[in-house]
């Protein structure tokens, strides 16, 4: 049998406080992204169009309205993002970063 340690023995420590920096902004911009949200590339700035779709996002999901990045959002957004089902394009899942693949030849494939 294992002893149970009483609750004021449990150090607690509060939470850290949730920091937006380009690496949160782009990871919003990124799920958005994929999720079907309009905010063009996932460079880590907080334009018009992010704002935009995390508003559209919060509504669409019952959740606080606003256009900024929090724990609850980033935590929906996974959860959403998880939920959708992934579409091979070209042999690359929808999880993946959309990047253009161009086939070029190589100038020196003399052999």
């Amino acid at each position: 049998m294992v002893a149970a340690v009483p609750p004021s023995a449990v150090p607690t420590a509060p939470p850290e406080p949730f920091v937006v920096d380009r690496r949160a902004i782009a990871r919003t911009q990124f799920y958005l992204e994929q999720l079907g949200y309009q905010v063009g590339a996932a460079d880590g700035v907080m334009g018009k169009r992010t704002k935009s779709a995390i508003a559209s996002f919060r509504a669409a999901n019952a959740m606080a309205k606003g256009e900024e990045i929090d724990g609850a959002l980033i935590d929906a957004l996974d959860l959403a993002a998880r939920q959708v089902p992934e579409k091979p394009a070209d042999g690359v899942p929808s999880a993946a970063p959309r990047i253009p693949v161009v086939s070029v030849p190589l100038a020196n494939a003399s052999r």
